[in-house]
């Protein structure tokens, strides 16, 4: 459908190109009585209504856009009751994302690209691996215009321990490769995408104290 399309407006185009390169004066369409006819203006709104219909979307979405991004982080506690633990204090570490343009963001995605360790060691066999919104636990999930909405990124289950923290997964989990954060500073790639919208690439910069921390700390974010 997409070529049948380009194949008219390009007919189309053509048309109108000849039109003009054989009026030589370039004016003569405007000021002849000949062409200023019912017959002339029915073709110019003819030709003008053709181009809008096959372009109709093209224009459209010139202006209506979606736009999804990082807004802030939000570190806090939260009570877990796990069948097997009981009552425990969770830390979670969340990313909070807003839909800036004026239409639905429509399955929008974030992904983990990359882990590099402290001391600047990429992860190695690693593959990327979804995160998880808040609440839902899905990796997909839509953003109405100018509505926020929070990411889980990542927890420790027991604020008290000194177990070590995860990413929250919404597949890959159990993984320790995939999954599990070490003592000290890392940082995280990840992408952001969506069905219509752009991909957009940051860095992550976290850093975790065992004992000390009863949360991962984001440092710092970055476009890239």
């Amino acid at each position: 459908m997409k070529n049948i399309k380009n194949g008219i407006g390009w007919y189309f185009f053509g048309i109108g190109s000849v039109l003009f390169v054989l009026d030589p004066f370039n004016l003569r369409c405007f000021i002849s009585s000949e062409w200023i006819s019912v017959g002339g203006l029915t073709a110019i709104g003819t030709f003008a209504t053709v181009i809008v219909a096959l372009f109709k979307e093209d224009i459209m979405s010139l202006f209506k856009k979606s736009n999804v991004i990082i807004v802030e982080e939000m570190e806090n506690r939260q009570l877990h009751n796990g069948k097997r633990e009981g009552l425990t204090v969770q830390g979670h570490t969340r990313l909070l994302f807003f839909n800036e343009g004026n239409i639905i963001a429509e399955e929008v995605e974030v992904v983990v690209e990359m882990i590099i360790d402290y001391g600047g060691i990429e992860r190695s066999d690693f593959l990327p691996v979804p995160l998880s919104w808040t609440h839902s636990g899905r990796s997909i999930r839509n953003f109405h215009p100018k509505q926020y909405g929070f990411l889980d990124l990542c927890r420790k289950d027991r604020t008290e321990d000194g177990e070590n923290p995860k990413l929250a997964l919404s597949a890959g989990q159990g993984v320790d490769n995939y999954e599990i954060l070490y003592e000290g500073k890392t940082l995280l790639i990840i992408s952001t995408s969506s069905k219509k919208g752009p991909l957009k690439r940051y860095s992550v910069s976290l850093e975790w104290k065992r004992f000390k921390d009863e949360f991962v700390r984001v440092e710092e974010i970055k476009n890239i």
